[in-house]
């Protein structure tokens, strides 16, 4: 089975250190953030919704009387006093009957009677997302009531969708910014830490071994640090010891042995000449008894024969 390489040979500690550490904190900060960010929006347009709903409340009392006496003009000052405050896209106000009797602001919404009618006769307030005049708005209903408690309008007041879109836009914009921020100071006190307690120790002991690589036996680690560094660097030094004790004893063993050489030669020699005179020494004489009558005269042999 294939092991899996988490650190490439080529990968600095501080890249790993980046990818292996902050990665997963800045992806779950991230998970956190989008929640928190979410919470955040939700509480945010509950804020503006209910703004608008005290401005509502705000200019009820006075409406709920000029509607009660007809008054448009104190109606109309009324709504035009809304506008002042600046978080109200368009007001309308209705009869009993659904019938809109007074408007102010940029767009007209269509007749619907029926749904005007509906929340007055219902008398509660209510709040949601719809369109008028071709843009999304958000509309907060309002009943109106006379003197006597009785329900005798509706107050509908706007605020344009495109506002709670733009301050969330610009809260996710200062959220990124923060998030960057964070991420940027963790990473750099990520690194800083991460050089103080290792980076440095590793550094010297780099330098330990390129001096020794460089010919300087006698060179040791000067640990210090965390434990793991000064564990890692007795044992660098117990190895640059074991290592110089076995180059010790190899090289007294060579000088034995070149003293050793010429002795062994001249042994060598002798043996080899004692060995030489020695099968000399060993090699019979030739017994000569069975030819001594070959050794006679040729005349004498031919005497003999012919007698």
């Amino acid at each position: 089975m294939p092991m899996i390489t988490l650190f490439p040979n080529t990968m600095h500690s501080r890249t790993a250190l980046l990818i292996y550490v902050m990665l997963p904190m800045v992806f779950t900060l991230g998970i956190f953030g989008y929640a928190a960010l979410n919470s955040i929006e939700k509480q945010v347009e509950k804020q503006m919704q209910t703004d608008l709903e005290l401005v509502a409340r705000a200019v009820q009392m006075p409406l709920s009387y000029a509607l009660e006496k007809d008054r448009m003009g104190s109606m109309q000052q009324s709504l035009e006093s809304v506008f002042a405050i600046g978080r109200v896209y368009s007001a309308y106000v209705y009869d009993s009957l659904g019938k809109r009797i007074l408007n102010l602001g940029l767009a007209e919404p269509e007749e619907q009677r029926e749904k005007m009618t509906e929340l007055a006769a219902k008398g509660r307030k209510r709040g949601e997302y719809e369109q008028i005049g071709g843009r999304q708005v958000y509309s907060y209903f309002l009943p109106l009531t006379d003197t006597g408690g009785q329900i005798n309008g509706l107050l509908q007041l706007t605020r344009k969708e495109s506002e709670f879109i733009k301050n969330f836009n610009t809260l996710r914009i200062h959220a990124a910014l923060i998030l960057t921020v964070l991420v940027a100071l963790l990473s750099g006190v990520v690194l800083y830490g991460h050089h103080r307690a290792v980076g440095v120790h590793l550094n010297r002991l780099t330098a330990s071994m390129t001096r020794i690589a460089k010919g300087d036996h006698r060179h040791r680690f000067k640990y210090s640090g965390p434990r793991e560094i000064i564990v890692l660097g007795k044992t660098f030094n117990h190895m640059l010891n074991r290592m110089n004790e076995a180059r010790k004893t190899i090289l007294a063993h060579r000088r034995k042995q070149d003293a050793r050489e010429p002795v062994s030669h001249k042994e060598n020699v002798r043996m080899r000449t004692g060995g030489i005179k020695a099968g000399l020494l060993r090699v019979r004489p030739m017994n000569w008894e069975p030819f001594e009558h070959d050794r006679r005269p040729p005349s004498g042999r031919f005497d003999q024969r012919s007698v």
